[in-house]
């Protein structure tokens, strides 16, 4: 057994009783060998345990067959890139352990579609599920979550097969809506088409937040006509990341997104025509990221600067095309600003301002 596991299984096999109800999160990994009995052992004699997160580990069969017995009142479970557990395994307990609302499978290789139709049956309870780079699961998989979850809130698959249509449209004519869901990451996704989106966002009619990151960089399709129904079919939508959309054009930005606070569009294909449709229909933006927007000019940004009266952070890095004097502008134009990032040819030493209210920063914390 190695030190680090040695460690874990003195601190939960300890002579002294734990203070309290006991303890109710475990997180560990990253072991270079397989978990041994002393520590599953351990884990299983929790009784109130009520969150596991094991990393990056070679777990077995025998660790979830033990949860399974000993019917742990869990509520996460975090597997994630682990291996060496098989489906049975998994199912044996889900089966057991109903009250999950959390569960992360992150990076296995087997989960099919018909895995996740049967365990979504079981999870009844759950509110958010992270299936990302689960390469084997398709659009089928997010049908069976949003129609069996009836408290499903957010979803992530990214990475994934989903997007792709063929043998999966005449399923998706019967889809259930699911207006819980409010959050979905479909980052680096290259079988989304603007079928596929559409059809999800009118599963998740009340979604506020969509992750469309690296999508067409991968398809090197516009997929301007999905977003485009996206946020005419979901008025909640607060979150739209489109971010390295290549082919991105007006993205449905002609309609009024009166509720849109965050918009990331950096790396994309946008220009000044995409940037006033934006200064027109998302007046209560709060954030925006443009950074390495190739296409964008001094001229475009003024238009957003000058429209979104709420404005509190831009990111301008990398904009070839946009001035530098613009920083200085901003300042005095917009009140709002708080954050700028700003051109990557801007030195501060080069303005004075007495104003401290807003601060010029290298880069925002991720949107």
């Amino acid at each position: 057994m190695s030190m680090d596991q040695v460690g874990i299984a003195s601190a939960i096999l300890g002579s002294r009783p734990l203070p309290g109800p006991g303890l109710s999160s475990v997180c560990m990994g990253q072991f270079a060998t397989e978990l041994e009995p002393l520590v599953i052992s351990g884990l299983v004699s929790l009784k109130s345990l009520t969150c596991i997160e094991i990393k990056v580990t070679i777990i077995s069969d025998q660790l979830l067959f033990a949860i399974a017995k000993k019917v742990l009142p869990l509520r996460k479970l975090a597997l994630v890139n682990c291996s060496n557990y098989s489906y049975a395994a998994i199912f044996s307990l889900v089966s057991k352990c109903q009250l999950i609302q959390d569960l992360n499978l992150t990076c296995n290789l087997f989960l099919e579609d018909k895995h996740i139709s049967e365990l979504s049956m079981l999870l009844r309870n759950l509110m958010g599920v992270n299936l990302g780079y689960c390469k084997l699961l398709t659009s089928l998989s997010f049908f069976a979550l949003t129609r069996n979850c009836p408290s499903l809130s957010w979803i992530n698959m990214e990475e994934t097969s989903i997007g792709g249509m063929n043998g999966t449209k005449d399923f998706s004519m019967d889809f259930v809506a699911n207006p819980q869901v409010e959050s979905l990451y479909l980052a680096r996704n290259s079988m989304l088409t603007d079928e596929s989106i559409k059809i999800f966002a009118s599963i998740c009619p009340n979604l506020q937040l969509l992750d469309l990151s690296n999508v067409s960089r991968r398809t090197s399709r516009d997929l301007s006509k999905g977003v485009f129904e996206v946020l005419k079919r979901c008025s909640k939508i607060r979150h739209l990341t489109l971010a390295s959309h290549s082919m991105l054009k007006q993205a449905g930005m002609n309609l009024q997104v009166l509720g849109l606070e965050v918009l990331d569009l950096s790396s994309s294909g946008i220009d000044d025509t995409s940037l006033f449709m934006i200064s027109r229909s998302c007046r209560r933006l709060l954030r925006l990221n443009l950074s390495a927007c190739s296409n964008i000019t001094t001229k475009g940004v003024k238009k957003v600067i000058k429209k979104c009266k709420l404005l509190r952070e831009i990111n301008l890095r990398s904009c070839a095309k946009v001035a530098t004097s613009i920083v200085a502008w901003m300042v005095f134009a917009r009140p709002s600003l708080r954050n700028i990032v700003p051109p990557d040819r801007f030195r501060l030493s080069e303005y004075q301002w007495e104003d401290e209210r807003f601060k010029i920063v290298d880069s925002f914390e991720r949107f």
